[in-house]
């Protein structure tokens, strides 16, 4: 299961809290292991923690944004968040 997969407005297909805070400690660690930067030999082989990066984490809320009139995007569209532990877990753990 991925990060996308886990729907945090939804009931999740995870059963239990133990389950959930394992799912959560998982994907913190993927996360911080994707190699996405660049080493020496211009490969990207390199995750956030061997190059000293930080991370810039943005909640999807935004995705869901009118912004075909104003300078002032509406977000009434989107549904609220109605589970925002996990995220916010998720967050911590990284």
């Amino acid at each position: 299961m991925a990060l996308k997969d886990l729907d945090f407005n939804k009931n999740s297909k995870l059963e239990n809290n133990q389950s959930i805070q394992t799912e959560i400690e998982r994907l913190a660690d993927k996360i911080l292991s994707y190699r996405i930067f660049a080493d020496e030999n211009d490969q990207m082989n390199l995750n956030v923690m061997q190059t000293s990066g930080e991370l810039l984490i943005v909640s999807q809320f935004t995705l869901v944004a009118d912004t075909h009139k104003g300078l002032r995007p509406s977000f009434s569209k989107g549904q609220p968040l109605k589970r925002p532990c996990r995220y916010m877990s998720i967050l911590s753990s990284i």
